[in-house]
């Protein structure tokens, strides 16, 4: 981890926030923090306060991945958090009235993502996703159709290992 200030990084760390946030892309926001909210609405039955949950059906290495993050992240008891792996969400993509079939062919560009918010509450929405080389990890923090803050990682590690403290510090009732 670097200690010093690093003017490149610094520039391109800003360029991949204006790319998130162009002007005018408000409506862009406001509608993934909604389907967000939406697929934590979907997945209520399943969530528990203080736990990370997943899909019974995953491939090994999802599995793997997800036991890894399930005891390295310690989830704040008023948040309820989901891991989706990326098998599940192809299926849900494939499954999208758009999907054109090709979705599930691709090459992988995360090894899942983390969804998180107060117990039913999505007026604050995190996405953690592990994205793969080339592209960069981050944690996206969503509040009230705005992009309140975005996190950027090095390495899918170093992405899981703050996920404790990114939603220590925006989703439980002290935030």
């Amino acid at each position: 981890m670097k200690t010093d200030y690093d003017e490149e990084e610094a520039r391109r760390i800003s360029g991949i926030i204006e790319e998130r946030t162009m002007p005018g892309s408000e409506r862009v926001i406001i509608g993934w923090q909604a389907y967000l909210g939406e697929m934590l609405t979907r997945m209520r039955d399943y969530l528990a306060p203080g736990r990370l949950v997943t899909f019974e059906r995953m491939q090994p290495e999802e599995k793997r991945f997800f036991e890894s993050i399930h005891a390295r992240t310690e989830i704040p008891e008023d948040v309820t958090a989901i891991f989706m792996p990326h098998s599940v969400m192809m299926q849900m993509m494939a499954a999208h009235p758009d999907a054109t079939g090709q979705e599930t062919l691709r090459r992988p560009t995360d090894a899942g993502v983390v969804l998180a918010a107060r117990t039913e509450d999505h007026h604050v929405v995190m996405n953690a996703v592990f994205a793969l080389p080339p592209y960069t990890p981050a944690i996206d923090i969503y509040r009230s159709g705005t992009l309140l803050a975005g996190y950027i990682y090095h390495t899918i590690d170093e992405c899981v290992d703050n996920l404790s403290k990114i939603m220590s510090t925006h989703l439980t009732q002290k935030a």
